[in-house]
């Protein structure tokens, strides 16, 4: 009988993960700069950058043009006002809805997951500017953060009051 419980548990998992649309570090990569050509050796300035590394003009071997459109499409603000507007439910959070890195994302993922969200979610912890930055396009200085539909509902203490009320139900099934 706890056997049957369990596998059941399991598929019902299995399929509301199924629905997850990561943001992963490769994705996140090809995402910010899918609106520019860039070159081999600009891909390669842009992997520095993501991984941390300091580059700048003088050592990056690109031509000025190149230079000035890459840091263009390395906006990273935009990009994170873009991902907002383009993910219906959107959790920044620390690690992954598979392994969440702290208590306060995992019980916001959890609330989610039980309302059967679809979401996108971006790990802070793999991309350290939009951990940097996210706070001063939200106002909001803590992760994880739920946007839905474009708006912040909050971080994890708010996220669990409004699955606690059924509110947060009402608010996923209005994002779908």
């Amino acid at each position: 009988h706890a056997q049957y419980e369990i596998r059941v548990y399991a598929e019902t998992m299995l399929d509301t993960v199924k629905k997850w649309v990561p943001i992963t570090h490769a994705a996140f990569l090809d995402y910010r700069v899918g609106a520019v050509h860039v070159s081999a050796k600009g891909k390669n300035v842009l992997k520095k950058l993501m991984n941390g590394e300091k580059v700048d003009f003088e050592n990056s071997n690109l031509s000025k043009r190149e230079w000035n459109e890459l840091m263009t499409s390395f906006d990273i603000t935009d990009k994170i006002k873009n991902q907002i507007a383009e993910n219906n439910i959107l959790i920044y959070m620390k690690g992954t809805p598979y392994e969440p890195k702290c208590g306060f994302s995992s019980r916001a993922v959890q609330a989610l997951i039980e309302c059967e969200a679809e979401f996108s979610f971006v790990d802070v912890l793999e991309n350290q500017e939009v951990r940097v930055q996210l706070p001063t396009v939200s106002d909001w200085p803590t992760f994880p953060q739920v946007f839905i539909n474009g708006e912040l509902v909050g971080g994890a203490d708010i996220i669990a009051q409004l699955h606690e009320s059924g509110e947060l139900k009402q608010m996923v099934t209005a994002a779908s």
